[in-house]
């Protein structure tokens, strides 16, 4: 299941943007056999238990930018279950904007 939602943020120093809709880049499918691998790797907790399957918290998740080189999700998963959204592209960019917000706050 993907939720749809526009977000307006202001990051330091800037003026407020968008996040276009949907804007996770990363999904979990139905492969999922929740073997709980790849919620505590998440830097960001936006992998939790879903009703069926795991699910990503397309609000908290970077695939990683500004923490590793790779989505560790992708990398421990062992039946290669989170694959690019290919319907949700997002740039590094607003990846890296994502992360300086999501950690700003901390």
């Amino acid at each position: 299941m993907i939720v749809l939602a526009v977000h307006r943020v202001r990051l330091p120093n800037s003026k407020p943007f968008f996040f276009k809709e949907s804007n996770m880049s990363l999904i979990i499918t139905d492969d999922c056999i929740n073997c709980d691998v790849c919620e505590p790797e998440c830097p960001n907790n936006a992998i939790s238990a879903g009703v069926e399957i795991y699910e990503i918290d397309m609000d908290k998740c970077t695939e990683c930018v500004g923490h590793y080189d790779e989505p560790q999700c992708v990398e421990v998963c062992p039946v290669d279950c989170i694959p690019l959204d290919v319907d949700n592209f997002e740039t590094h960019d607003e990846l890296m904007d994502k992360y300086i917000l999501l950690t700003s706050a901390l």
